[in-house]
């Protein structure tokens, strides 16, 4: 697992915490990157872009996390030759093509699963079940560890990820369609049901 950091105000790094924190990390082990370092505006140790240019390895990778900071977070970044990306883009590719690449998932025969919300229902297993009856690939997308214990039996052996943020439900396209019942926003190239 990579040491994930944050900055503070414009021009600091920050060790990654909290709910989001955690999440973006999940799913980056998940897809094992692990040379990635964040920017932000949060915490009170640090170290300075500066510093942090001096000795960034070749292959890291530079997330800015704030959307209220981006373009002077960027401005500071680019001034120092530093590449960058914004995070939820940068990680909701590096799931999709992880599924697509790595499990080798074709997205047309792909499905996702979102396990948070009522899904305890006979009809909901039913379904799942008919679908890898049928050759179908499911992705579990769990919100926490608690909600992938008690799903386990329906998992069984399919990928699962955690992700705390469903803003980035609406980065994700490694499945066709996604099952939900939380009412969240997909990408324009997912179908939910």
């Amino acid at each position: 697992m990579a040491i994930f950091r944050w900055i503070k105000w414009l021009g600091y790094i920050y060790i990654l915490e909290g709910k989001v924190g955690l999440d973006l990390a999940h799913l980056l082990e998940f897809c094992r990157v692990d040379n990635v370092d964040f920017i932000d505006d949060f915490n009170k140790e640090c170290i300075s872009l500066k510093e942090y240019a001096d000795i960034k390895k070749d292959d890291d990778i530079l997330l800015i996390s704030s959307r209220k900071n981006f373009l002077p977070l960027a401005r500071t970044a680019k001034d120092l030759k530093l590449s960058f990306k914004m995070r939820t883009d940068f990680v909701a590719k590096m799931v999709d093509d992880y599924i697509a690449n790595k499990l080798e998932y074709n997205r047309d025969n792909t499905v996702g699963i979102i396990i948070s919300g009522p899904s305890d229902s006979k009809h909901r297993g039913q379904i799942e079940e008919f679908l890898r009856d049928s050759g179908v690939n499911l992705v579990f997308i769990c919100s926490n560890e608690k909600e992938r214990k008690d799903a386990k039996d329906r998992i069984q052996d399919s990928p699962y990820f955690y992700t705390y943020k469903s803003d980035l439900y609406s980065r994700f396209t490694f499945a066709s369609v996604v099952i939900s019942e939380g009412g969240e926003k997909f990408h324009p190239s997912v179908t939910p049901v």
